[in-house]
Formats: structure tokens, sequence, C-alpha cells
């Protein structure tokens, strides 16, 4: 990236797919799996180091997340494109306790990894690691720079990115499909993307609403820290509590986009419904799991599933 011509970082559009798996409807899947480590995070990533390189030049900004490991990849990723040589800004994922001893996945492919691995990766690449007790309360940004300082860091800018930044990141994925789709000749009458700290949820859901688009916006989310789906587990969602009380939740972008919770069998039964056809981990295949749900699915035409990827081979060190 030069900031002196004003060039910018290329992130050339992910595929649209349709795909057979049997439904009454058709399938189609916006694949963030091609994405440069793997998942849709990598809009994020990039998009910051896109920002920061223009105002920043050095380690006198920490950059944190609350991470599964995904966002910590994906910001590490876009910072060593955009930086190159120059010195960086410092970089903390806050992963919750205990993380290092579970298992991530499996994926659609069988892998699954243990979380120790994935932190013990992110720190040869010179991201400090702290698991901490998140189940304790909502942790607020300056909760994570006293975290950092901590660890020893010193730094006069902080940016905590856990639950999204300011700008549009996501926005582009349905902007990018609904274009792909119309020509295919296609109109997509229902979206479903996972829900996690509900920050893509929400950006689809207000594309759709600016737009006018007669759509319905479904999410996928899990409410047990301890699932498969772990990238999705909602305690920072603003639909937490709905979903824990309730297993549903309305959309605060418009009413008539919802959120629904997923089991573990479900998501199970998703990863052997799309098969090896869709390359994703278990917080990606929770979208597919509300295709199997007749109420919910009722007058579908032409779905477009956000299949947000797979971070298990990068975690693992596979080639992206």
């Amino acid at each position: 990236m030069d900031d002196s011509s004003g060039e910018t970082f290329y992130f050339p559009p992910t595929p649209l797919t349709e795909v057979s798996l049997g439904m009454p409807f058709r399938v189609l899947v916006k694949d963030e799996s091609a994405c440069p480590t793997g998942t849709f995070k990598d809009r994020l990533g990039w998009e910051l180091a896109r920002r920061l390189r223009a105002r920043t030049r050095g380690p006198e900004t920490l950059v944190s997340s609350i991470t599964y490991g995904n966002t910590a990849f994906s910001i590490h990723s876009g910072i060593e494109a955009a930086y190159e040589s120059l010195p960086r800004p410092q970089e903390f994922a806050v992963f919750p306790m205990g993380f290092g001893n579970r298992q991530v996945g499996p994926d659609t492919s069988g892998s699954v990894i243990e979380g120790s691995k994935i932190i013990a990766r992110l720190r040869r690449a010179g991201v400090i690691c702290k698991e901490v007790d998140l189940a304790a309360g909502v942790m607020r940004a300056t909760d994570i720079a006293d975290l950092a300082r901590g660890e020893g860091l010193e730094f006069t800018q902080h940016i905590d990115v856990s639950e999204g930044i300011s700008e549009p990141c996501y926005a582009p994925i349905l902007i990018e499909a609904l274009g792909q789709a119309s020509e295919l000749g296609l109109d997509i009458d229902t979206i479903i993307a996972p829900v996690g700290a509900g920050v893509l949820y929400d950006a689809v859901a207000s594309e759709a609403v600016e737009r006018d688009l007669s759509v319905r916006v479904l999410g996928a989310a899990v409410v047990d820290p301890e699932s498969i789906g772990d990238k999705i587990y909602a305690l920072y969602s603003p639909y937490y509590r709905s979903l824990r009380d309730h297993g549903v939740a309305q959309s605060r972008i418009a009413s008539e986009h919802q959120v629904f919770v997923v089991s573990d069998s479900e998501i199970l039964d998703s990863i052997g419904l799309v098969g090896s056809t869709v390359n994703c981990e278990p917080s990606a295949a929770a979208s597919f799991a509300l295709l199997l749900r007749k109420k919910i699915m009722l007058g579908a035409r032409v779905v477009l599933v956000i299949n947000t990827g797979n971070g298990i081979p990068w975690a693992k060190g596979g080639e992206r």
C-alpha cells in the first residue's frame, strides 16, 4: 500500500456459488473462506490496517481484540501487509479462560486443533496473548488496556476491535453477493449469517434496510460458552439476553429480521449437510443449520448463506 499515491488494499470479491443441498429452495453461498487467512474477519483486519497506516508509524499504538483466534489472525495479517518493514503497532489478543485446553473444530474436512496451538502460532508472530475470565462480565476497552499494561506493554493510543470498527467493513459482503446473484438472474429473498458480537449480522441487516430489499435476514448464534461454535458465542451480542431466555431475538435493525440459537447437534448436522461442498468451521456451519428448520425457512425461494470461513487450516499453519 502506498499512502502518497492514495492506493489502498485491493480486496478482491469472494466467490458466490450455488450449492445443491436437497432443499426446496435454491442455496447460494458467499464464500469468505477465500479471504487471505480464510475468514471474513480479514475485511476488518485489512481495513483497520489501511487506516492505521495513514495515521501511525510505530508501536505507540496498541490494537486489541477479544478473540477465539480468527480476529487476531486477521488483524495480524492486515498489519503485516500494510506495514511491511515499517515499525508496526503492537497487537494484543484476549482469549477466554481455558481456551488453550479446548479443541477447536471439527471443520467440514474433519480437522480439529487445540487452542494452545492457535495461541502459540500467534505468539510466534509477535502477538501478545492472554487468557481471561470473560464470564465475569462485559470487558470494556479500558479493562483490556489495563490488562495489556499488566503484561508490560507501553502505548499512547489504544484501539480495541472486539466489537468491530466504525467503518463499514462487512457491508461489502452483501453488496458483492447481490451483484453476483444478479448476474445469475437470481433475486435473493432470505439471507443467513452467523451472529457472534453481532457486527456482521447488523451490518448485513442495515444494508438490506438501506437498500429497501424485500428479504429476511436471519442469524444463528450459540449461548453455551463450551459450544463447538465458540466464535459465535453471543455473550457480547446485544441479542444475548433474549437468546439465552427465549432462544430467539428480534433484530435491533428491523423487527422482521431474527436471530436464533442453534445447538451443537444442529451444527454437526449442518457440517454433514454441506460436507466437502463448503469449507467452513463449526461457527460458520451454524448458519447452514437454519436451513434444516422448516418453519423458519417456510416460503424461501433463493437463500444466501454467508459462509464466514474456516480459520482452522490457517491456525495450523496451512497454506492460504
